[in-house]
């Protein structure tokens, strides 16, 4: 369900932020004040929206430190992969860190959560869509909602 509504809500741009524990666990957050200072830039929906839109991302992408878009992470490192159906970018996951980041297992586990929200999207909107109200004569059969899939209904409907 929460895919069907990401595909259906492609006019706005939302963020969500996950792994907040993950990220305190990291020596160079254990001081409260810093950490406060970027959680509370990450906690902002706005904030992570702007991050994520660092530069067209088209394919992966890496912002290291000091070339952040966003002052208060320069301390950080963003890694960056679209994800969509059939190759159309509607979407980007990503992951925040410290830039002494293991950036291939980063890249890799960025690219794999992309990768998963791709293929998953990509089937479906490929999966046959039905009608609401069923046509068919068996119990809980409705027939596809287009002409062109109707004719592969395995049931004969009108």
């Amino acid at each position: 369900q929460a895919l069907s509504e990401l595909m259906e809500d492609r006019g706005s741009e939302r963020a969500y932020l996950d792994g907040v524990g993950f990220f305190l666990e990291q020596p160079e957050f254990r001081d409260v004040t810093y950490a406060r200072r970027i959680l509370d830039y990450l906690s902002d929906p706005d904030i992570l929206v702007e991050v994520m839109r660092q530069g067209h991302v088209d394919d992966l992408l890496v912002v290291i430190g000091r070339e952040q878009s966003v002052p208060a992470l320069t301390d950080c490192s963003v890694v960056m992969a679209p994800y969509g159906p059939d190759g159309r970018v509607i979407g980007v996951s990503g992951l925040i860190g410290p830039t002494r980041m293991d950036y291939p297992r980063a890249v890799s586990a960025v690219e794999r959560v992309a990768g998963a929200l791709s293929e998953a999207l990509g089937r479906l909107t490929r999966w046959p869509r039905r009608s609401s109200s069923a046509t068919g004569s068996r119990p809980g059969h409705a027939c596809w909602t287009s002409a062109a899939e109707r004719r592969f209904c395995s049931t004969k409907c009108s």
